[in-house]
């Protein structure tokens, strides 16, 4: 397994899975706003169904189904922003890691 991080357009990355991490109520979160993109738009439908709160501990893996060149999104709940800390986020990679190899 290969895991490299990079900043880019979700557009633009061709992987077989890219992990999100989401904060809990991610309703409002640039990712899913309306100018959000392909991806935006499957994370939207996704949180519309209940599917993912984006509490702490929460993964959620599905398929793109084409919408962005990746296969696979990993979804990661990183809780309550206010509440959020350095070793949530360490627990959620960690988590996010398992899964992934998994």
């Amino acid at each position: 397994m290969k895991v490299s991080t990079l900043q880019s357009d979700f557009d633009k990355v061709e992987a077989s899975m890219i992990i999100v991490g989401a904060l809990e109520n991610c309703k409002d979160d640039p990712l899913v706003g309306k100018d959000a993109g392909s991806l935006g738009k499957l994370v939207k439908e996704i949180i519309a169904l209940e599917d993912f709160k984006g509490e702490s501990g929460e993964l959620l893996l599905t398929y793109t189904h084409g919408v962005i060149p990746t296969q696979r999104l990993l979804l990661v709940g990183l809780g309550k922003e206010e509440k959020l800390t350095i070793n949530d986020v360490r627990k959620a990679v960690g988590a996010a890691s398992r899964k992934a190899r998994d």
